[in-house]
């Protein structure tokens, strides 16, 4: 088993796409991907191994996702500096703790990230065709969520409408989006 483990982290670390988010630039370093401000770690995404009793029974182990860009953290996003600039008087509401936008693979499109939100490795499994598959999830199911939270694009109001628990400050995110994208007719319908 150990020996299937390490080859599926060497795979995830050859696999996982670099990403660069405007000033945010990722790289890959202890099973996760961490996204960095200037050389300060703003947040990560990590794959969690499980032992089997938390996968697939039959399984030698199982991997969730976690994604946390947290308070204490010193690098920065454009809205996570526009939120400590402001000094908000009440703590986050996220499912995370102390948490600006987190989550996990086993509450957050569980559906879409193989079964209950973990993916099992079996002896039989072709291990680089499963973290080649795994990683194409990852990109395509959790990095476009990231990309609106770090680039506070016009579809971060829809990812925070659909999981208002992942974000720390989801009215004031979306009063912020509004006003970063110019948007400011649809103010007064968000403060109702």
């Amino acid at each position: 088993m150990n020996e299937v483990k390490k080859l599926v982290k060497a795979e995830l670390k050859k696999h996982s796409a670099n990403f660069a988010f405007g000033n945010i630039v990722s790289k890959y370093k202890k099973e996760s991907i961490v996204f960095l401000d200037r050389n300060y770690e703003a947040g990560y995404m990590g794959y969690t191994f499980v032992s089997s009793k938390y996968a697939d029974y039959n399984s030698l182990f199982g991997i969730f996702l976690s994604c946390r860009f947290g308070l204490e953290m010193p690098g920065v996003t454009q809205i996570t500096e526009i939120i400590k600039e402001l000094k908000l008087s009440f703590p986050p509401t996220a499912k995370l703790p102390q948490c600006y936008f987190g989550f996990t693979s086993l509450y957050f499109s569980p559906s879409k990230f193989y079964n209950n939100g973990t993916v099992s490795f079996y002896k039989n499994d072709d291990i680089l065709n499963k973290c080649t598959e795994l990683t194409q999830t990852v990109d395509a199911v959790f990095i476009p969520y990231i990309y609106n939270f770090i680039n506070v694009t016009p579809a971060l109001i829809a990812d925070i409408l659909k999981y208002p628990y992942n974000y720390g400050y989801p009215l004031t995110y979306i009063l912020i989006q509004c006003i970063l994208n110019d948007n400011h007719s649809d103010i007064p319908y968000f403060i109702k």
